[in-house]
């Protein structure tokens, strides 16, 4: 760094080779620049004429401009003028990227005497500060720069024009003019010109759209459906039910407050040079609405815990004229359609102009009712369940040529905010129980409020005109962004969407079997539509909270659970073939069981209990060997030579799964590992059962203790019956694996049997909250197996090869159809 202060070429011979010529002159905005004399130096920046020449002076570099070089910066008439002889030179002010230029430029004067200064300026691309005899100007390289910028990083003018400053002399900054006002004005014409040149109306894109309204600037959403440009009008109305989310029109729409204006002395001339071509609807078409509906709307809201109806008449917007925005913005994909000023909060009247003028983007004439195209309108709003009551007639009175569209407006509330709402509320409008809906959670203009808000300190101070064009350029820029990655994005969802379908698909299945066909058809009567019914707002997705155990009835119905699946278990062994066979087999397997709890129980309970519960397992096991002999003679001398334990609970006891299964042919003990076998695939499917019981159970009692339990007495009486399941549901969960590993010790690693019986992980032991309506991310994953465990069990191998047939063929006939 300290080397570029004095290039080690510097103050020698030019290697022009021109008497007294000396490499005296430095260019630091070049790449890989040499040191070299005045005039190599201007020859050499013919094409960069606004970078600075360092002058080496004896002491240090000083900074010229190429003017004090006498380089003349020509301002040509078109290519073909190459030298003007009647140019006439002027100092000029251009303010580059490079800093801010006090130079010397020559008006062309070929064609006629009289100059036109402002063409020769444009033409040499250079904006002039004024039409009238203009002496400063802005380079288009450095407009450009301060426009990706501002949208970028919503750097603002003053800023960024001080660091332009700056680089022109970081020493006495207070000897370099400050062109503030004037680049104001001139970057606010850049950012429309900008927007009309890359909106395509200079080539009368209108004709390809019809739809649109008439002189559109905003970047459109290219993904929503729009008849005669990505869906065939042919297909309007021909969609069968299950696809109509096709031709539905999805939108979102929310208030934000950190895009304030202060009221202050400003321009009251002061208008935008978009006036309704953009995302703001023209000034005097709203402010008539707000003087004649706006100033007599006054709701309040009686659901929504955030208050957004109720952020009326606050502190918080005192001293401001305009307290926010309201955007309305396509729900898939995150595009702006509208924005509308809030006055004194955020009312139903501002909402309904934003939804309407949204809505009058694809309606080609105000005559022609836009229901035509959509069968239906999704529309998510924080404060839906209020803002919904008198939708249809606030449209029939303000906005008649779009209450056909608003009769087919469906409102609902985005998945964050439900939670703020009455329970009601979550059934009612939410987008997990209604149909078409997707994956959509309606939160996606919140991303889109914490990259605007970043501008908010700038144009609350701007007059009226300048905030609209500045917040249309800004949210125009995020319409553009978000069409830029479309394409990428919309490839990861439905890659994503495929594999979370197919799981989805499986789980439904699995849980249709085990359920059996009478009940799946008797729940495929019920409506999914929520009604309401004493008073209170009924869904088939509702758990009915009158049916919610208490924790007594709980603890109760485990005990029975268990007592039921014991009772199951005896019953299966009872009907097997050789009763005394299965008797021993089965007796070991529960004095197993008593020694694995034994084992688990050991640091938990206190030592009399312990000592207690060994001597009564030392003396079964006892028991049991001399049955165990008397049926299995050959095990006699394995059993004698055994290493002898103090402890029962490490006791061997030699059950046809801790034997090597190479020796069972050679012991005999085919038969004896087959009833061990069928033995321990009911032991697994018992500990499944219990498993799932000591989930439900463990959900309905957290939910019950929320909602119920007050004080330390309450809570912590609470938290023990919480862990008690708890701890159940590890014993089984342990149960579970032991019986799987003795399985597939009985069958070899039979991989057949790992896939009846899979591993069970830590995470396939939770579900969703079925005692609660959804909450966010539920929808992303399916309830693990345990929950459609057995669906194949019990199928001879002909009927599970229908099963398996009958699942392939309803996803084939799902993606040809």
């Amino acid at each position: 760094m300290l080397s570029f202060e004095a290039p080690p070429t510097i103050d020698d011979a030019c290697s022009c080779k021109t008497a007294g010529a000396r490499r005296l002159y430095h260019c630091n905005d070049c790449f890989d620049f040499t040191a070299c004399c005045a005039t190599c130096f201007v020859n050499r920046h013919e094409s960069n004429p606004f970078h600075w020449a360092e002058f080496w002076n004896g002491s240090f570099l000083e900074r010229k401009d190429l003017s004090e070089l006498g380089f003349i910066v020509p301002l040509k008439h078109g290519p073909d003028c190459d030298s003007c002889p009647r140019a006439s030179p002027i100092t000029f002010t251009i303010v580059d990227i490079t800093g801010i230029h006090e130079t010397q430029v020559a008006l062309c004067r070929c064609l006629t005497e009289k100059h036109d200064r402002v063409d020769l300026l444009l033409r040499s691309q250079i904006f002039p500060a004024t039409l009238d005899q203009p002496q400063l100007g802005f380079t288009f390289n450095v407009l450009r720069d301060f426009h990706l910028q501002t949208l970028t990083s919503k750097k603002s003018s003053y800023d960024y024009l001080t660091a332009l400053r700056r680089k022109t002399n970081n020493g006495i900054l207070s000897n370099i003019s400050s062109p503030y006002s004037q680049f104001l004005r001139v970057q606010r014409l850049w950012r429309a010109l900008t927007m009309i040149k890359r909106s395509g109306q200079v080539h009368q894109i209108d004709k390809e759209f019809p739809l649109r309204r008439e002189g559109n600037l905003a970047v459109p959403c290219f993904a929503c459906p729009e008849p005669g440009f990505n869906v065939p009008n042919e297909q309007w109305g021909s969609v069968d039910e299950e696809l109509g989310f096709l031709n539905t029109l999805m939108l979102m729409m929310d208030g934000h407050f950190g895009l304030q204006r202060l009221a202050k002395v400003d321009d009251p001339d002061d208008v935008s040079l978009l006036d309704g071509h953009a995302l703001f609807p023209p000034d005097e078409r709203y402010n008539d609405y707000v003087r004649n509906t706006v100033a007599y709307s006054e709701e309040k809201s009686t659901c929504s815990k955030f208050n957004a109806v109720d952020m009326q008449n606050k502190l918080k917007f005192k001293g401001s004229v305009i307290t926010g925005v309201i955007g309305v913005s396509c729900n898939r994909h995150m595009v702006f359609l509208s924005l509308i000023d809030l006055q004194k909060g955020e009312r139903y009247a501002n909402a309904d102009f934003g939804l309407a003028y949204a809505l009058e983007r694809f309606v080609s004439h105000p005559s022609i009712k836009a229901g035509q195209f959509f069968p239906e309108i999704l529309v998510t709003y924080d404060v839906a369940c209020q803002y919904c009551v008198h939708l249809k007639s606030r449209f029939s009175s303000n906005f008649i040529h779009l209450s056909e569209a608003a009769a087919s407006i469906r409102l609902l509330v985005p998945k964050k905010h439900l939670d703020g709402h009455k329970e009601d509320c979550k059934y009612r409008f939410s987008l997990n129980y209604s149909k078409g809906t997707g994956r959509g959670h309606g939160e996606g203009i919140e991303v889109s409020w914490s990259e605007s808000k970043q501008s908010g300190a700038s144009t609350r101070q701007m007059n009226h005109g300048h905030r609209h064009d500045t917040l249309n350029d800004l949210h125009n820029d995020w319409n553009w962004t978000k069409v830029q990655g479309l394409a990428e994005s919309l490839a990861k969802r439905l890659k994503k969407a495929i594999t979370s379908r197919m799981k989805a698909i499986d789980h439904f299945l699995g849980l249709s079997l085990v359920h059996g066909e009478e009940k799946v058809r008797e729940w495929e009567k019920e409506s999914t539509e929520p009604h309401r019914k004493n008073g209170e707002w009924q869904s088939v997705y509702r758990f009915k909270c009158g049916k919610l155990p208490s924790q007594a009835s709980i603890l109760q119905s485990l005990e029975q659970a268990e007592k039921n699946i014991v009772e199951h278990t005896e019953a299966r062994e009872s009907s097997l073939k050789q009763p005394a066979l299965s008797r021993i087999i089965y007796t070991g397997i529960k004095l197993q069981d008593r020694q694995r709890e034994l084992k688990r129980g050991g640091t938990t309970v206190d030592a009399e209990a312990i000592n207690t519960r060994r001597s009564a397992l030392a003396t079964d096991i006892k028991l049991w060997r001399k049955a165990q002999v008397t049926v299995f003679p050959q095990l006699h001398d394995m059993i004698v030579n055994a290493e002898i334990s103090t402890e029962p609970e490490k006791e061997k006891l030699f059950l046809p799964s801790e034997i090597d299964l190479k020796e069972h042919q050679e012991l005999g003990l085919e038969a004896a590992a087959e009833h061990e076998f069928h033995l321990r695939e009911g032991q697994a499917n018992d500990s499944v059962k219990a498993i799932c019981n000591a989930v439900m159970h463990g959900m309905v009692l957290r939910d019950e203790k929320r909602e119920r339990a007050r004080g330390v007495s309450q809570n912590t009486r609470a938290l023990k019956q919480i862990n008690s399941v708890k701890d159940k549901k590890n014993f089984h969960v342990s149960k579970y694996r032991f019986a799987r590993s003795q399985i597939l010790k009985l069958k070899g690693n039979d991989p057949s049997i790992m896939e009846d019986y899979p591993e069970l992980k830590d995470e396939d032991t939770y579900a969703k909250n079925a005692t609660s309506s959804r909450k966010v991310g539920d929808g992303k994953s399916v309830d693990s197996w345990i929950w459609s465990f057995g669906k194949l069990k019990g199928l001879n191998e002909e009927e599970k090869a229908d099963f398996i047939r009958d699942s392939e063929f309803l996803i084939t006939d799902f993606f040809v159809n």
